[in-house]
This record gives structure tokens, C-alpha cells and sequence, in this order.
């Protein structure tokens, strides 16, 4: 199985948004080759949005706590 991280999982994103394929078909991608389940398309909605604010931030935020 291949490793996947969530700050890997948003580039892959941007890279289909860049190309500019709807979130649907860029998790169905994302999830023929990382599993079923690996990114919702809740979640590929939510950073299509921010890629479309111009927010191309992919990076995971520290959590202070």
C-alpha cells in the first residue's frame, strides 16, 4: 500500500485543480490508486474552494494546544 500523507493528498489536489478537472473526478483518481475512502469529496470541495481564494497553502497547520 502506498504511503500517503494529507499535505501529499492537497498537492495531488492542486495538481488536478491546476488541470482543471471538477473535485469529483479528482477523487475518484485519488482514490483508485490510495484506496476507497482515503479523501472525501467533502474534503476535495473545501480545498477546491480555497485554491479558487487563491489560497494555495497546503501545508499542515501546528496545532498549539
Amino acid at each position: 500500500k502506498m504511503e500517503k500523507s494529507n499535505e501529499k493528498l492537497r498537492c495531488i489536489l492542486q495538481y488536478y485543480y491546476d488541470k482543471g478537472k471538477n473535485t469529483a473526478q479528482a477523487c475518484e483518481k485519488i482514490c483508485a490508486v490510495y484506496g476507497e475512502g482515503t479523501l472525501s469529496k467533502s474534503a476535495a470541495r473545501k480545498w477546491f474552494a480555497r485554491f479558487r481564494s487563491d489560497n494555495f497553502d497546503v501545508k499542515d497547520k501546528s496545532h498549539r494546544g
